[in-house]
């Protein structure tokens, strides 16, 4: 079996509700997004458009893979309404997989308070950050379908991912990441009202997984599935990924650093695009990519 067909072969395995106990424990919502808004597994309604126009499904390279996604216009977004098993201090694990084509400024992610509230899930300026209880960190390149995930645990824990990699933490004594209404929003910002209410991009999601635990960073790597040094995610490493990666290094491009940055900590640099190209010629060469630890 060649390296790209058990990359394919092993990333169908942790994602495939039937198959992979660390995907399934725990879960109550996984939305495929394939031509409906319902989950294919869990407990959870189907989500409902919000916004002032309509989004559709598509279908769209993945990672090396054809899948279904749904894709949103700026300002429209999704929900999760009612949220059982969720509401309260109930722990909890969210999962998306998404791509948005603005990253200027904060863009929204979720929404734990209805639209009743500027705080929540976002991006800015590409870094994941909780507003306003967290330090941003991270990147995320824009328009690239990436991981990214927020786990908030019985003891109020609240940690962010990209591709399985911490970065941040802080303990929600506040409750701001509790959600409220039994309603969850994704994408759409807050009601204006509330402040602030243009943080929003355009963009699709491809999977939103929710489970009523919250999960360690292990587990969420092993989810993510990420193959370090492949920086275009099709699943192997080739001369093109050298080549993305060095494009990266001067500016001219953009990689995840969890896939791009496989030698020291300090950034993506044309060192990291040299292991790449050797690595991708089959010569023996270590690739390391940032392995990220937080405590709250």
């Amino acid at each position: 079996m060649n390296r790209r067909v058990l990359r394919l072969w092993l990333l169908a395995l942790l994602l495939a509700p039937s198959t992979s106990t660390a995907a399934t424990e725990g879960l109550i919502g996984d939305y495929q997004f394939n031509q409906t808004l319902a989950p294919v597994v869990g407990s959870l309604p189907a989500m409902t458009e919000i916004g002032p126009a309509d989004g559709m499904f598509i279908v769209d390279e993945i990672h090396g893979i054809t899948r279904t996604a749904f894709e949103f216009p700026q300002h429209n977004g999704l929900q999760i309404t009612p949220t059982t098993g969720l509401d309260g201090t109930e722990p909890y694990t969210i999962i998306l997989e998404v791509r948005l084509a603005d990253l200027s400024g904060y863009r929204r992610l979720v929404d734990f308070k209805n639209g009743q509230s500027d705080t929540g899930l976002y991006l800015l300026g590409g870094a994941l950050i909780f507003y306003n209880k967290s330090a941003s960190g991270g990147r995320v390149c824009p328009d690239t379908w990436v991981q990214m995930a927020i786990t908030r645990d019985a003891n109020k824990n609240v940690i962010g991912y990209i591709d399985g990699n911490a970065y941040f933490g802080f303990t929600d004594t506040t409750d701001l990441a509790m959600i409220s209404d039994s309603t969850l929003r994704f994408f759409r910002d807050n009601e204006c009202a509330a402040g602030a209410c243009s943080e929003a991009s355009a963009g699709a999601v491809a999977r939103v997984l929710i489970y009523d635990t919250a999960f360690l960073q292990s587990t969420l790597r092993q989810i993510a599935g990420v193959l370090c040094g492949d920086a275009n995610r099709d699943g192997s490493i080739k001369a093109s990924d050298a080549l993305l990666t060095l494009k990266t290094a001067v500016g001219a491009a953009c990689c995840q650093v969890e896939s791009c940055d496989v030698g020291a900590p300090g950034g993506i640099s044309a060192s990291d695009s040299l292991a790449i190209l050797k690595a991708s010629v089959g010569q023996e060469v270590e690739l390391v990519c940032p392995s990220q630890a937080i405590a709250p």
